[in-house]
């Protein structure tokens, strides 16, 4: 990921949400309970969980600032135009969607998977919100193909595929280009899976699956959809 910067305070994120005082008073008490006694006090929130919400919305950007995620790009977006979208919305889930709109923006392979486990909402709402925030803010989204680039070196890292495999990969990836409105991570764990195949390697497909968090089915499945693609172009 890109270098990220300094980790936001709890009474930023607080204002930045638009939090009132004895929430982010309350959230600092949960962060500083210990693991037992915050799972008690949760439950003891749970009719009243904002205090909750910014607690997990904090370990949320603490864990992308670890990753060097740009979490200020993603505060300023949510300062700019996720703040005017909140009426009746989740704030976290807002979060979620700036977070998201910053990853698509810079070709960071974050899923919405991973921000939902974060942020403990459904994976349509932040989407839907990701997609009021395009259209409120015209901030460009570019086409899919870095994205699947993104996609395809985080799981040869992960794989510890040699560089000629990656190589390989990123060169099929580019042929096939007729699939590039499918998942990013599945189109990059099909041609990872045949670039191993070329080298010699031995990486199965419920290993993939496992590696880019999709199903078995859908890796196989798109392998023969672009064997097939190359076949034909072969045949041109």
């Amino acid at each position: 990921m890109h270098s990220g910067g300094r980790c936001m305070k709890l009474e930023e994120l607080g204002k930045l949400m638009r939090y009132p005082p004895h929430v982010v008073r309350d959230a600092k008490m949960l962060l500083d309970a210990d693991r037992e006694t915050f799972k008690t006090l949760e439950e003891e929130f749970r009719y009243y969980p904002q205090p909750v919400n910014l607690v997990y919305a904090k370990r949320f950007l603490d864990w992308l600032e670890r990753q060097g995620f740009p979490v200020e790009e993603a505060a300023d977006i949510f300062r700019r135009w996720g703040q005017a979208l909140l009426h009746g919305r989740s704030k976290i889930a807002m979060l979620g969607a700036c977070v998201y709109l910053v990853a698509r923006r810079r070709h960071i392979p974050l899923s919405i998977n991973e921000i939902k486990r974060w942020c403990r909402c459904p994976r349509r709402r932040i989407y839907r919100y990701y997609q009021l925030l395009v259209q409120a803010s015209g901030v460009p989204v570019p086409d899919g193909v870095d994205l699947h680039l993104a996609w395809l070196k985080r799981g040869a890292e992960e794989l510890g595929a040699p560089r000629e495999v990656l190589e390989d990969a990123a060169d099929i990836l580019r042929r096939f280009r007729g699939r590039m409105g499918r998942n990013p991570k599945v189109v990059a764990a099909s041609c990872l899976y045949l670039a191993t195949e070329r080298h010699g390697l031995q990486i199965s497909f419920s290993r993939l699956a496992e590696v880019f968090t999709v199903t078995e089915i859908s890796v196989r499945n798109t392998v023969y959809e672009i064997l097939n693609e190359l076949q034909e172009e072969a045949d041109r």
